[in-house]
């Protein structure tokens, strides 16, 4: 799977996007194939913010505004099971919203890792 196939072009350029700034300057990201994995809701605690440090959940439920808890209320009501989060080890990229969400009603995601491409474009394909 490629980033290009959950994510819009427009999505990859938002400089306002945490997962933009993850990204490399090239455009080999594009082409590169990324395994998809599930975690488990007993999981999703582990899982942290962009810093690195901080647990996505405890993030949440400590800082999080009106406007994006109505926003996780949205999603826990209309939980998407197709939906994939970026990920890059433990790190959140981009869907913590969604991860609170599947948190909350006790569901495992799917992740996408930036840390385990398939095959590099530049590499030759495998046997």
């Amino acid at each position: 799977m490629k980033l290009t196939d959950i994510l819009s072009p427009e999505e990859l350029s938002d400089e306002d996007e945490t997962l933009f700034h993850f990204l490399p300057e090239e455009d080999e990201i594009a082409e590169i194939d990324f395994g998809t994995r599930e975690i488990e809701a007993a999981d999703i605690p582990q899982l942290l913010m962009p810093d690195g440090v901080t647990p996505v959940i405890e993030a949440f439920d400590d800082f999080a505004e009106a406007e994006q808890r109505d926003l996780v209320a949205c999603k826990m009501a209309d939980f998407d099971e197709d939906r994939i989060l970026v990920v890059k080890g433990m790190i959140v990229l981009d869907g913590q919203h969604h991860l609170v969400a599947a948190h909350r009603l006790g569901r495992e995601v799917t992740v996408l890792d930036l840390d385990a491409p398939l095959r590099w474009p530049w590499c030759a394909p495998g046997p």
